[in-house]
């Protein structure tokens, strides 16, 4: 994601250099270094917000995964992945109840 939003200020740099050398003599500014830092100041701010966003997303959808996963695993109920589809929590919160209590009387 740091690769990414280097790529964008270094674009928008050199876009700026570009925009700023097709100007004509008469209509440029005396220093050009003052808007072209402006702009990528401004661009990596953006860019910064929208990839905190993005990977703040891709968190949470890996989190819920995890979690997802890890439920199956610790119920030992593997072919039942579709329920998780479904959001049959009750269910499965009853069976892993019912599982966790066997264990316990047979000492496992």
């Amino acid at each position: 994601m740091i690769l990414f939003q280097v790529a964008v200020v270094i674009s928008t740099v050199f876009i700026g250099i570009e925009i700023m050398q097709t100007q004509p003599d008469d209509n440029k500014a005396k220093h050009v270094w003052a808007p072209i830092t402006l702009a990528a100041i401004f661009a990596y701010m953006t860019i910064d917000c929208f990839i905190g966003v993005y990977g703040v997303l891709l968190i949470i959808i890996l989190i819920n995964l995890l979690n997802q996963l890890m439920e199956i695993i610790l119920d030992g109920y593997r072919h039942d992945f579709p329920l998780l589809l479904r959001g049959q929590r009750a269910e499965r919160r009853e069976r892993r109840q019912a599982l966790l209590h066997e264990r316990w009387i047979n000492g496992n």
